[in-house]
């Protein structure tokens, strides 16, 4: 199932205050809209003009991604930090019955979020607008660790590789060179919601990228703008992020 369908989304069309909610109408097409909002639990969250509709990542069931009539299922963002611009580029992140999740809340539904922290390994990632001639750094970071009410240990590295050939991004079969395994996201019980970003560098020609020996003592609190500015990364060539929480919450 991809909650992404038609990739209708941009999770940051107005960095400063994306407010936009995703209505599936039952009128048929995806439609996009500002709406009444109101604040819960730190996020700002819209009112959708459809009586019933269901938050995508709720305790309630999978909303349909087909038109009802009647019916709405909507897809409700948070506001983007103000240093990003989420998406970037055409970044497909790909986890196993979920589909493409860029730009999208993790439901709670068929435990899918137990899945993503205890079963599934690292995502299928493809970048279509790779050059087959250049090499490429990609990574995954919590920039809400603990919380985002707390996020004293932002940002919590996750997945770091390094040497990625434009021609594996474009199959999503990536070789690169690991300088962090894996982590699945495991948000911590109580902690809210979670934004786990997904960014890709175009790697300098010639530059051995490392990390430092205090870096690689912990994953948390990683500075990581301080590692793009050492590395002349610049900035991300394409990136997209996913929400989750704790699969018990």
């Amino acid at each position: 199932m991809n909650l992404n369908a038609g990739n209708p989304l941009s999770c940051a069309e107005h960095p400063q205050v994306v407010q936009v909610v995703l209505l599936l109408l039952g009128g048929g097409g995806w439609e996009k809209r500002q709406t009444p909002q109101v604040s819960v639990g730190g996020f700002v969250v819209h009112k959708a003009p459809s009586t019933q509709h269901q938050q995508v990542g709720s305790s309630t069931p999978c909303p349909s991604l087909h038109p009802q009539p009647g019916r709405g299922a909507a897809l409700i963002l948070p506001p983007a930090p103000l240093s990003l611009s989420l998406p970037r580029g055409d970044l497909e992140v790909t986890y196993p019955q979920l589909g493409d999740v860029g730009c999208s809340y993790i439901p709670q539904c068929h435990q899918y979020r137990w899945r993503l922290s205890r079963e599934w390994g690292s995502p299928r990632v493809r970048y279509p607008r790779a050059d087959k001639s250049k090499k490429y750094v990609l990574m995954l970071v919590d920039p809400d660790a603990p919380s985002r009410a707390d996020p004293r240990n932002r940002f919590w590295r996750h997945w770091l590789l390094a040497d990625v050939r434009g021609t594996d991004l474009r199959t999503g079969d990536l070789k690169g060179r690991v300088l962090t395994d894996y982590v699945r996201p495991t948000p911590p019980p109580r902690s809210g919601y979670h934004r786990y970003q997904l960014r890709l560098y175009e790697q300098p020609a010639g530059q051995h990228i490392a990390l430092g020996p205090e870096e690689l003592l912990s994953l948390g609190a990683w500075a990581m703008e301080s590692f793009v500015e050492r590395f002349r990364l610049g900035s991300p060539v394409a990136s997209t992020q996913f929400l989750t929480k704790h699969h018990e919450d």
